[in-house]
């Protein structure tokens, strides 16, 4: 019903781009479901306008003074609204409580940009509504003045749909305060019941850590970007308190980050803060250890790409899916169940098959990868890779070379790519085919370089004319052996055959076509006459279901 009602307002946009009292003169453009008169409702006000039940779209909605109808009544007057073609506001009112409305479509106000005005309702204490549930509420939103409304519970909703198009002030708990000019100087002014921060938090050489302490220390979250730069700080543990450093990029006509840079004394970041939807830049910070438990919550939302030049520091509360690659080449002393690794994985002609079964659940990738003068087919005992992130500057996040069988390498289905300022180099695997989709895949800050391979990025050339058969692609013929694995077994009918329910086997089965099928007839092309009385009968159709 919803649908055909916001089809109901776009489909006649000249009717109602024009501001009338009652219904339509034309009885084609009349629907049942609209009240066609605004809605008043003041303190002289003791019963409320005849309505439909069946209505669910109003005009404008004016709420004003001392109300004296109850809150059952507005309950139940207004049981179906959840549009409003010219706006809802309240102002002046001595309500508790707006759960009554449910808005849901809100065109903006007759006189302004506004589509809700929540202004000086002294009794006010919540909305009672949910804004993310405001799916099509345009132009603006104010809310000020009202003492005794905390809006902390409703900020993310109202973000979601208003973004910046809002001006809330005066209340309780507002949703924030905006960083106005310089944030030195802002700061030193900020009031105490700041909880959440809009802009630019710009930390420099000039902060005090005093005022930095005592202001942020009810800051629970900035929507925007953190930026800490040539402090002489040791620790930022001034900012332990807040808990999301967040933005939306569908939204914001700025992208955010945070960076934190060339700060020669920074030993350790102290803080607890998620990122999400932000860009990251970390490096430059010689005596910084950064914890596995902040990098994290730094990827604990929606993460734009990221510049890491760190050290990962393990302490005993680091969470034992975090493991750290001491020796590159043996995993014989890597724990089972890892789920992100730290370091320079290595497979070469040494590769440690025997406890490769220990990377199956690994999903990301804190360093660097290396395949090199293995005997690899494919990369199947990594099926769930997902990222590979640099912490390292100059340093390759993959290098892949001279592998004479290699012809698969990532699960692209599943793996997302690389987050670094250099490029993945490919090279020398007469077997391998880097195809546009994987190119793309492995695309950073750097384009793939890629050579020498069975085919290149950026090209359909290959290096040999026929590609080399291989009659057995698995790398367990390779290693003479399986791997410990719960879910392997071997063979019971034919000792000679391939491992069954071998994790490391992509085995599939084809489906070969019936011949069925080449006996069919093909389906009959619809003719023009055909598709378009096809299409007036839905037209008709769709009218009937409107206007019925």
């Amino acid at each position: 019903m919803k649908m055909i009602l916001v089809f109901f307002i776009l489909i006649f946009p000249v009717y109602f781009a024009v501001r009338e009292q009652g219904p339509p003169e034309n009885p084609g453009l009349f629907n049942e479901f609209e009240n066609y008169y605004d809605i008043h409702i003041n303190e002289s006000t003791i019963f409320l306008p005849d309505t439909s039940p069946d209505f669910a779209i109003g005009q404008a909605l004016y709420i004003h003074g001392n109300i004296k109808i109850s809150m059952r009544e507005l309950t139940a007057y207004f049981q179906k609204y959840d549009t409003f073609r010219y706006g809802v506001r309240v102002n002046n009112t001595n309500l508790e409580t707006l759960s009554f409305l449910q808005p849901w479509f809100v065109n903006p106000l007759d006189d302004s940009v506004n589509s809700v005005e929540i202004t000086n309702n002294r009794n006010l204490t919540s909305l009672g509504f949910d804004f993310k549930d405001c799916t099509y509420c345009y132009g603006s939103v104010v809310i000020t003045n009202n003492p005794k409304l905390n809006l902390k519970n409703d900020c993310d909703g109202i973000i979601a749909i208003y973004n910046t198009r809002r001006k809330i002030s005066g209340n309780l708990a507002d949703c924030g305060c905006e960083i106005i000019g310089g944030f030195n100087k802002f700061i030193s002014t900020m009031p105490s019941s700041c909880w959440m921060l809009f802009g630019n938090v710009t930390i420099d050489e000039n902060s005090d850590l005093g005022v930095l302490q005592k202001k942020f220390a009810n800051v629970t979250r900035i929507n925007g970007g953190l930026s800490v730069q040539k402090t002489l700080f040791t620790d930022l543990s001034f900012l332990r308190s807040i808990e999301l450093i967040d933005s939306d990029p569908y939204q914001s006509t700025v992208f955010y980050s945070i960076v934190i840079k060339n700060n020669p004394n920074l030993i350790s970041l102290g803080m607890h803060a998620k990122r999400d939807g932000l860009y990251l830049t970390i490096r430059d910070n010689p005596k910084l250890c950064v914890t596995p438990e902040e990098l994290t919550n730094f990827y604990a939302g929606l993460g734009l790409d990221s510049n890491l030049d760190v050290t990962v520091c393990f302490k005993n509360e680091t969470s034992p899916k975090w493991c750290e690659l001491k020796n590159t080449t043996s995993l014989a002393n890597l724990p089972e169940g890892c789920e992100v690794l730290v370091g320079d994985l290595v497979f070469d002609e040494d590769f440690d098959f025997e406890n490769s079964y220990k990377l199956f659940y690994v999903e990301y990738i804190f360093g660097s990868f290396t395949i090199t003068n293995s005997s690899l087919r494919t990369l199947n005992m990594l099926p769930n890779l997902i990222k590979i992130r640099s912490i390292r500057d100059n340093k390759n996040p993959i290098h892949i070379s001279n592998n004479s069988g290699l012809h698969e390498i990532f699960f692209t289905f599943s793996f997302q790519g690389v987050e670094s300022g250099e490029s993945c180099v490919i090279e020398n695997n007469p077997s391998l085919a880097m195809d546009v989709h994987t190119c793309s895949i492995l695309k950073g800050r750097k384009e793939p370089k890629t050579g020498n391979n069975f085919q290149n990025c950026g090209d359909d050339t290959t290096t040999t004319s026929v590609r080399k058969y291989d009659s057995t692609p698995l790398n367990i013929d390779v290693y003479k052996g399986v791997p410990k694995f719960l879910e392997v077994s071997h063979a019971v009918d034919d000792p000679g055959t391939v491992t069954q329910n071998n994790t490391w086997d992509r085995n599939f089965t084809f489906i070969e076509d019936s011949d069925e099928d080449e006996d069919e007839e093909p389906e009959k092309s619809t003719s023009c006459f055909q598709k378009s009385i096809y299409l007036n009968i839905t037209v008709v159709l769709l009218i009937f279901l409107i206007f019925e």
